[in-house]
C-alpha cells in the first residue's frame, strides 16, 4: 500500500478510529509465542503428568509453565509440542546415560571430537557431524562418535520429531 493510499484512508476515519489507530501502534509489538491473560484457558502438563485444560491466573505455577515453554491454546497444539519436549528429553537421557564413565566434552581441547547431529535436506539424511571448536545452541547434544553414531539409528524418529522435520 502506498502512502497517498494510507493517507486517504486515516483521512476517511473518526477521530475515535485514529486515535484507536495511534494507540495500537503506539503498543510494543507483541511476543509471537502466545501468552494467556487472566482468565484465558491453555493447556499444560500439570504437576502430576496429566494433560489438562488449565486456567490462567498469572500465579508462579503458570509463569512456571510458560517460562518452561509448557503452555498452549489448544489441546492439538499442546500433543504436538508435547511430543517433541518428550523427544528431546529421550535424546538427552540417551547421550548422558551413555556418556557416564567417558571422557566429558572439554571445550578448551580443540584436538578432541565433539559430535552431534545434524539433517541434511539435500540427503533427507540425518548424519553425524564433528566440531571441535564451536558449541551450537538449543537441543544440540554433544557426545562421543561412537554414541551420537548410535543414537541416529536407534533415535532417527525422535531426532525427526526435535528437528521437526515431517517425512
Amino acid at each position: 500500500m502506498n502512502k497517498t493510499k494510507l493517507a486517504e484512508i486515516i483521512r476517511k476515519m473518526s477521530d475515535e478510529e485514529r486515535q484507536e489507530l495511534a494507540d495500537e501502534i503506539g503498543k510494543p509489538p507483541k511476543s509471537a509465542r502466545w501468552k494467556p491473560e487472566c482468565g484465558d484457558n491453555y493447556w499444560c502438563t500439570d504437576n502430576a503428568g496429566w494433560i489438562r485444560n488449565n486456567t490462567w491466573y498469572g500465579d508462579i505455577v503458570d509463569h512456571h509453565r510458560y517460562a518452561r515453554g509448557e503452555v498452549f491454546r489448544t489441546e492439538e497444539e499442546f500433543l504436538v509440542n508435547d511430543k517433541r519436549i518428550k523427544a528431546i528429553q529421550k535424546i538427552k537421557d540417551y547421550i548422558a546415560d551413555r556418556m557416564i564413565g567417558r571422557e566429558p566434552m572439554d571445550w578448551s581441547d580443540n584436538e578432541q571430537r565433539k559430535c552431534y547431529v545434524h539433517y541434511s535436506h539435500s540427503s533427507k539424511k540425518l548424519q553425524l557431524y564433528n566440531n571441535t571448536r564451536y558449541q551450537e545452541l538449543e537441543h544440540c547434544f554433544y557426545g562421543h562418535e561412537d554414541i551420537i553414531g548410535q543414537a541416529i539409528v536407534d533415535l532417527e524418529d525422535e531426532y525427526k520429531l526435535m528437528l521437526e522435520i515431517g517425512e
